[in-house]
């Protein structure tokens, strides 16, 4: 028995109903799914500009390594920090402080996990 490759209806379903339910503010970055495991990761419209990058990984951990029962999918995101002139966040310099200082050229790296592992006490070690 091979594992289905092939997207299902409800994993379609599911899917557009995400897109749907956040509305036009909001822009999928990345969807994917792992056998029942569903990731989907979203960004405001406004600071898409600010993403950099991302990059999907997922590992199956089902029956042998090989089934899509368990296992889980992660989303690795980089965006261009924002500084405070930007609207990144307050600050209690005044404006003259602030248009001294240079503008950041750092990202914000984060990544996002999601999984569906073995249950119960005795399958600590697996998870």
């Amino acid at each position: 028995i091979k594992p289905r490759r092939a997207e299902g209806r409800r994993s379609r379903e599911f899917r557009r109903l995400m897109i749907q339910g956040l509305g036009k503010e909001y822009v999928p970055l990345a969807l994917h799914s792992l056998g029942g495991v569903q990731f989907g990761l979203f960004c405001r419209r406004a600071i898409l500009h600010d993403v950099e990058s991302v990059n999907i990984g997922d590992v199956a951990c089902g029956v042998g390594n090989v089934f899509h029962n368990k296992g889980a999918i992660a989303a690795f995101v980089q965006m261009r920090a924002r500084n405070e002139k930007e609207g990144g966040g307050s600050s209690s310099l005044t404006q003259e402080q602030t248009s001294k200082r240079p503008a950041t050229a750092k990202s914000v790296r984060m990544l996002f996990i999601t999984a569906h592992l073995a249950a119960h006490v005795k399958n600590v070690e697996a998870r």
